[in-house]
């Protein structure tokens, strides 16, 4: 738990820090606002991730079917 206090405290710092500005403050002013952005974030969020994974799994499976067959054709 000691080295996790650190990070939780600049985290909030940080927090701190948005909300003081002027649009943390109209945020703060209008929650549902703020909550319709949350949430549209986090879904917005899904097809980029998605996408991200398809293409790490293609790329791993073209290199793995490239190193193992084509170091059986002695190429």
């Amino acid at each position: 738990p000691a080295k996790s206090e650190p990070f939780i405290l600049d985290l909030r710092l940080t927090i701190a820090e948005l909300l003081n500005t002027k649009f943390g403050k109209y945020l703060s002013d209008h929650p549902f606002f703020a909550l319709v952005l949350l949430v549209f974030g986090v879904i917005a969020s899904v097809p980029i991730g998605l996408f991200l994974v398809f293409a790490v799994v293609t790329f791993v499976a073209v290199t793995v079917f490239f190193v193992f067959v084509e170091s059986k054709l002695g190429v």
